[in-house]
């Protein structure tokens, strides 16, 4: 793969860029030693008493009868034992086609084995300890940590972070967000402050493949919602309201359809992600006393049974239904971009980005579809972190920003000026983002994420979202 900034404008993107994030890592974070060392500790005793419980398990005992040496950290081992030697069923697979044995799809299995949610909480917590809590305290020196974030690493044009990577701190999993997160504090006084880029990749994407449907629901969020359609349809839903069960699924239709699918994913695998939001089993029929409570007083297993969809295999045609529906009627010109992206590379070799890039070398049909989106939806928040970085310089102003994860930035702020901050941020991502990039043709919107003032990273924070004028 080789990537090459060939315009002098994504050329300048790159070289600003390196500037503003080595200043962020410079200034770096401040840590909670205290609280890393303690946690430390009681997470120590927690996972050994967690592998010893695991290993007195009939899967844990069958896994040391066949291993003379177990390794409890090992997926090929877990692999053997689970899939050949368990025979549980494979409800997700690899890249490289072997059986999956991440989380979700220890989940789908513990509905047969219970002794994988020992297994799974292990691992959990064996993650947060040693990625990220020795991680923190190794790298931290005098109560600051300071990673560094990287513009040449990633094959998708996005940045990456190391030492540590502060960039895949557990974010989907409350009890572990809040381990890691409360290690992060502001300087005395000051208040964190992060600002999200919402559904930047969709909005990029409705700037590059220019789909009528998906410019709609960009334009028009107040009307329209693809989230909400989507969980409408998959779920078999009329009406839709948004708290309890049916904002779960919602949920669950973004993060286990929309998005998986737009990154190339395909129907099989987002049934068992959807069946896990609507709590129903992956085998067997449906009854009634199953899945979440809806609004109307049922269950889900009850509304689906209702609607003539009565075991998990009937769920899965029907996911397949939708996945047809997805990407022949409803974004019927984003699936005619696809494939034109396809022949168009394997004609040239090469694919140029919105924001002055190219990538060449060998490529699949995803990595073709999804680089031409990922990248300039990266390069948004890249080009907002430079001219906010100026901005604060320029105002002489005495927050700081201090990282970026994806598509958010992140302030160690004085509480003086936050009300300045938001301003500026919605002046910079709202309306001079537009001005300086032509080729954004629909609204960007920012969430400005406010914690308390001496408050960890881990609290209840403010939200605020950030619109043009």
């Amino acid at each position: 793969m080789i990537i090459q900034p060939n315009k002098p404008q994504a050329q300048q993107l790159i070289h600003e860029g390196l500037l503003a994030l080595s200043e962020a890592t410079r200034q770096g974070m401040l840590i909670d030693v205290v609280y890393c060392t303690k946690i430390n500790k009681i997470l120590n005793v927690k996972i050994s008493k967690l592998e010893k419980k695991f290993f007195k398990s009939k899967m844990g005992r069958l896994w040391k009868h066949i291993y003379k040496t177990p390794n409890i950290n090992s997926d090929d081992q877990l692999r053997n034992i689970l899939y050949d030697k368990l025979k549980a069923k494979v409800k997700k697979k690899t890249e490289s086609k072997k059986p999956s044995c991440d989380n979700e799809a220890l989940e789908a299995a513990a509905i047969d084995i219970p002794e994988l949610k020992i297994f799974a909480e292990y691992k959990k917590l064996s993650k947060v300890q040693g990625t990220y809590i020795q991680g923190i305290l190794k790298e931290t020196v005098n109560g600051i940590l300071h990673p560094s974030f990287n513009l040449h690493i990633p094959v998708t044009f996005r940045s990456s972070s190391q030492n540590i990577n502060f960039q895949n701190i557990p974010n989907r999993d409350a009890k572990l967000k809040k381990l890691v997160r409360k290690a992060f504090i502001p300087s005395k006084g000051n208040q964190l402050m992060a600002a999200d880029f919402s559904g930047i990749e969709v909005n990029v994407g409705a700037c590059a493949h220019k789909d009528p449907k998906m410019l709609d629901y960009c334009r028009h969020p107040e009307k329209n919602n693809m989230h909400t359609d989507m969980a409408k349809q998959i779920y078999m839903l009329d009406q839709f309201q948004k708290e309890g069960a049916e904002k779960t699924l919602r949920k669950g239709a973004k993060n286990g359809y929309v998005f998986p699918q737009f990154y190339g994913d395909y129907y099989g695998n987002n049934a068992l992600s959807l069946a896990h939001w609507g709590d129903l089993p992956q085998e067997g029929r449906f009854t009634k006393k199953q899945g979440v409570k809806l609004m109307t007083g049922i269950t889900l297993g009850q509304h689906f049974i209702n609607k003539g969809i009565s075991n998990y295999d009937s769920f899965v045609n029907h996911i397949k239904a939708v996945e047809e529906d997805f990407w022949e009627n409803r974004f019927k010109v984003y699936n005619k971009w696809k494939e034109n992206n396809i022949k168009d590379y394997y004609k040239k070799g090469h694919l140029n980005m919105l924001t002055g890039f190219t990538c060449s070398g060998l490529l699949g049909p995803n990595d073709i579809n999804n680089y031409p989106i990922q990248g300039p939806a990266f390069h948004c928040l890249l080009k907002t972190f430079i001219k906010t970085n100026k901005e604060i310089k320029k105002r002489g102003l005495k927050s700081r920003l201090i990282g970026q994860i994806h598509d958010e930035l992140i302030i160690d702020a004085d509480p003086s000026e936050v009300e300045t901050l938001k301003t500026l941020l919605r002046w910079i991502a709202c309306e001079w983002l537009r001005e300086e990039w032509s080729w954004i043709i629909v609204p960007m919107e920012i969430e400005a994420t406010v914690y308390g003032i001496d408050a960890t990273w881990a609290t209840e924070p403010e939200v605020t979202v950030l619109r043009a004028s």
